[in-house]
């Protein structure tokens, strides 16, 4: 299913403009951790299509939450053929211009959940682990 969010993000990276995602830190400045564009993306500095994610790990499932409810962030771990490893943190993954809303089951922000769903879609040829 495509929110209105989720379909707002699939149509900018389409029309080539670039999605940044990143966090706030604790004094309020916006980190940039990735530039979404239409072939793939931008991590520290450097361009990645989707060929180049090897294995994603995902912690943020609604029983992941319940199991461990506590230490139960949602997360995902993307590992690059680099040997890089790009860190997902649910609840505080925003785009640069939108607060952070977050949804009651997983506890992930929308950002997160619509950074999943372009990264799942477009990775399509790798395993599920």
């Amino acid at each position: 299913m495509i929110t209105r969010n989720r379909l707002i993000i699939l149509l900018v990276c389409r029309n080539n403009e670039m999605t940044i995602y990143g966090n706030k830190t604790l004094t309020g400045k916006f980190q940039k951790l990735l530039e979404m564009k239409d072939g793939g993306f931008i991590f520290e500095n450097r361009e990645y299509g989707w060929s180049d994610i090897t294995k994603i790990k995902r912690y943020d499932s609604a029983f992941w939450n319940l199991l461990f409810y506590q230490g139960g962030t949602p997360r995902a771990y993307i590992y690059l053929k680099d040997n890089k490893c790009i860190k997902l943190q649910g609840k505080i993954l925003q785009t640069e211009n939108e607060e952070p809303t977050t949804t009651f089951v997983t506890g992930a922000t929308n950002a997160y959940s619509e950074l999943i769903a372009i990264i799942t879609k477009n990775t399509a040829h790798l395993k599920k682990t």
